[in-house]
């Protein structure tokens, strides 16, 4: 019903409006909802997914690791007895879970255009849900999580900084084509 509504109001902004200013406003609006249902994934996937063994209150002691690179080590030590199925889904899917964390941010609003800004953010959302996990005994807090977090967050941002490169080549080049083409009929 909300996605419905929300398709139909930028329907109706299309067929109204093709100025770039609207086409701004839409991108950010596309960019939310999907960074919205983003969100509810990764909370769903962090908290409740059974086949992942995530259930509240899966351990009974509290389980965690403040030592920097001890689980990465351990992962990377033990990746033949574990599998690298394993290794890469805790390894890669650290980094991969928030790549559309640094991503989406300054796809949504200007004023998380900055690096150090759109990283501090994904690292505190990435705190956020180690401690939840913590305190819900639902999976571990490791600070070797909130490291690849946060260097997925990053790389996010460094995606997002290319595809806005290459968006505005891309329109730079259309523009110049367009004056081109002006010149040569006036």
């Amino acid at each position: 019903m909300i996605i419905t509504s929300f398709t139909e109001q930028n329907k109706t902004m299309l067929e109204n409006s093709k100025s770039e200013s609207f086409r701004k406003r839409l991108v950010r609006r596309i960019g939310l909802l999907i960074f919205l249902v983003y969100v509810a994934a990764l909370v769903y996937f962090l908290f409740f997914a059974e086949w992942h063994g995530h259930t509240p209150g899966r351990y009974e002691e509290y389980q965690y690791n403040l030592m920097p690179f001890r689980e990465i080590g351990r992962f990377w030590r033990h990746r033949r007895v574990l599998g690298r199925r394993s290794v890469y889904l805790n390894l890669g899917g650290n980094v991969a879970g928030f790549l559309p964390f640094g991503f989406f941010l300054p796809v949504i609003t200007k004023k998380l255009r900055s690096g150090e800004k759109v990283t501090a953010l994904g690292a505190c959302f990435s705190i956020v849900v180690e401690l939840v996990q913590l305190l819900t005994k639902t999976g571990s807090c490791d600070v070797d999580d909130v490291m690849l977090n946060t260097l997925g967050t990053a790389a996010g941002y460094l995606l997002f900084l290319v595809c806005d490169h290459l968006r505005l080549n891309s329109r730079a080049k259309h523009r110049r084509r367009r004056l081109t083409e002006k010149k040569r009929k006036g």
